[in-house]
């Protein structure tokens, strides 16, 4: 990683420590931009998808998470993360896409 891109993780960072997480979110994404190899390794759709949920950005959450479970990041949590959050948002209007997604994600999830 070249010190662009460890300066945009190490701003995050610092910036999710502050609880500034819009622009936790902003620094992270930068990372992804510039260095979308090293998603899984740094944590960044991890990293991203609390600050998403911190802003209660659920939808986009669900995106951020859907987005490393399709390049194949094998992360469990993605799948309970994003199945909790289909339930949030069922909760808000229901949908049976979204309520086929959460049975899905937690049959996956082992």
């Amino acid at each position: 990683m070249n010190p662009t891109g460890v300066s945009y993780f190490v701003l995050g960072t610092i910036r999710e420590e502050m609880e500034c997480y819009e622009e936790a979110f902003e620094s992270y994404s930068k990372v992804l931009e510039l260095h979308p190899q090293l998603a899984e390794y740094c944590d960044i759709y991890k990293r991203r998808g609390k600050a998403l949920i911190r802003m209660m950005r659920y939808e986009e959450a669900v995106q951020n998470y859907s987005e490393a479970i399709a390049l194949g990041i094998n992360e469990t949590i993605f799948l309970i993360i994003r199945a909790t959050l289909l339930i949030v948002l069922n909760g808000k209007e229901p949908d049976k896409v979204r309520s086929q997604r959460y049975i899905e994600d937690l049959g996956r999830a082992k």
